[in-house]
């Protein structure tokens, strides 16, 4: 592992305690919870930045939902943003 990967690795795993401490997904409304998963980065952490990932690794994706798996927390949505098309304003956050 790399100097880059391992920083990066922290990075994710600090955020991912931080999302399942507040708000706590097993105390939370499922859609409050994955609106602050989205706005941290681990929806699909494949995705850009902004657009509920982190421009990571696809591969890494099945780490962070094996990890929010254990603290409780709700499936994510099966509806992915629009990360390839429409204009950058159309994909703006709301």
């Amino acid at each position: 592992m790399t100097d880059q990967s391992r920083t990066t690795r922290e990075q994710l795993a600090g955020r991912l305690d931080h999302v399942t401490r507040a708000p706590s997904p097993r105390t939370t409304h499922p859609v409050e919870f994955l609106a602050a998963r989205f706005d941290a980065g681990l929806a699909r952490v494949h995705y850009p930045d902004g657009l509920g990932g982190l421009g990571l690794p696809r591969a890494w994706q099945g780490d962070v939902d094996a990890q929010l798996a254990e603290t409780g927390a709700p499936l994510h949505c099966t509806t992915p943003p629009a990360t390839g098309s429409g204009s950058a304003w159309q994909r703006r956050p709301l």
